[in-house]
């Protein structure tokens, strides 16, 4: 799998995690792709599950601005966008 992942990595900003599976046409979990700069890579990376609550994820302040901290300092970074109940899925 995280050999997909880096594969995909060059091709598109995120990867949808559930695409080839059958039923899960729709799913939308994805892992966003963030990587830190060329110039101050460091190798190190990290997945970020952000929260929120049942109804929605905090994508934009807990899952982006986290990853652009990430990447400030060198650490490439991957944001989860992980199922919730606000979405369809009781839980």
């Amino acid at each position: 799998m995280f050999i997909f992942i880096m594969t995909a990595a060059a091709q598109s900003n995120w990867v949808r995690l559930w695409k080839d599976i059958p039923g899960m046409k729709h799913e939308r979990s994805r892992l966003y792709i963030r990587e830190a700069a060329d110039s101050i890579r460091n190798g190190a990376a990290v997945i970020i599950c952000p929260g929120g609550s049942y109804h929605h994820l905090g994508m934009p302040h807990e899952g982006f601005k986290t990853a652009e901290w990430f990447n400030s300092i060198g650490v490439t970074a991957f944001v989860l966008r992980y199922r919730v109940s606000g979405q369809g899925y009781p839980p």
